[in-house]
């Protein structure tokens, strides 16, 4: 058995790297951030290794037929929600389409009015 992921040299060197540079830099400005540095390197180091030995080994367990439907349901999802989007600009339009429709409506009746008051006045 090989040492622990966290701890190749590919991982562990940048990870002391940042550590030593925000422990010097941080240490000017506040005293307490290197403590705070190192408990979410170490936090971060962590979540890492959970991820990795109990997450990702799960998810490659979920049959494929399961991650096919699942994806299928989000485009679904998606499109439902285009559509929605859709269906609401043209409500828009056709509330806007009928205030016009309306509005020439009245248009036209005061036109009417104006000719049966000119014929009255003609009289």
């Amino acid at each position: 058995m090989g040492a622990h992921p966290c701890l190749t040299p590919p991982i562990l060197f940048p990870l002391l790297a940042v550590l030593a540079t925000g422990d010097a830099a941080s240490g000017f400005i506040d005293p307490s951030l290197p403590q705070f540095i190192l408990v979410a390197a170490v936090s971060s180091v962590a979540l890492g290794a959970t991820l990795n030995t109990l997450v990702f080994p799960q998810l490659g367990q979920i049959p494929q037929r399961l991650v096919d439907t699942i994806a299928i349901k989000q485009q679904l999802l998606s499109q439902y929600d285009q559509l929605q989007y859709h269906i609401k600009g043209l409500k828009e339009a056709a509330e806007n389409e009928e205030s016009i429709a309306e509005q020439m409506q009245q248009i036209m009746e005061l036109e009417n009015l104006e000719h049966v008051l000119e014929a009255f006045l003609d009289i």
